[in-house]
């Protein structure tokens, strides 16, 4: 599925397909991860001190064991309704603020001056989810780039869940102001 300023497509066939090899890669990287880390353990356990470049490579396994879900969509029965709503929020952005698209997407964005202030509050918004640890609760796929952020943020928030403070008041800000 995806979803650009001026439409969205999606192939109903793959979706259950796509959800379940996206959560399978992710159980799968969950596990490699885990394997990893206990096989540079053993690999240093004799040792005096593990290496950097060692310790640098734990530390990367780690991250990606600090995720609790590959995506939003974390149901069968829910995959069509996330995954709409992820890629509306796509368009959303693009036609609020010209988040991907600029120009293209919203003819105002050149003008005003308010939607590039928007967009470097997103930006400002998923650097701080990074390095507070709420991007983890999130989703991995939300910590790609900001716009799978602001479209993770946003089918979250759609289907129910709660966002930290500082994203739910943006979404607010773009939601009920529209920026047109």
């Amino acid at each position: 599925m995806s979803g650009k300023h001026n439409q969205l497509t999606y192939n109903k066939q793959y979706l259950g397909e796509a959800l379940k090899n996206e959560q399978a890669a992710f159980l799968q990287k969950q596990e490699a991860a885990k394997r990893s880390i206990e096989e540079i353990k053993e690999r240093y356990k004799t040792k005096a001190k593990m290496p950097f470049s060692a310790e640098l490579e734990i530390k990367k396994h780690e991250e990606v064991l600090k995720y609790k879900r590959h995506g939003v969509h974390s149901s069968y029965e829910q995959h069509l309704k996330v995954v709409t709503t992820h890629e509306y929020g796509h368009i959303i952005a693009d036609q609020y603020f010209g988040q991907m698209n600029k120009d293209r997407a919203n003819i105002n964005y050149l003008t005003n001056w308010r939607l590039e202030g928007v967009s470097r509050k997103w930006e400002q918004a998923f650097e701080k989810a990074k390095t507070t640890g709420d991007i983890y609760d999130l989703s991995q796929y939300s910590s790609k780039s900001v716009y799978e952020f602001f479209a993770e943020s946003f089918a979250a928030r759609e289907m129910g869940e709660k966002l930290p403070d500082y994203v739910e008041k943006l979404m607010k800000e773009v939601l009920d102001n529209g920026i047109m």
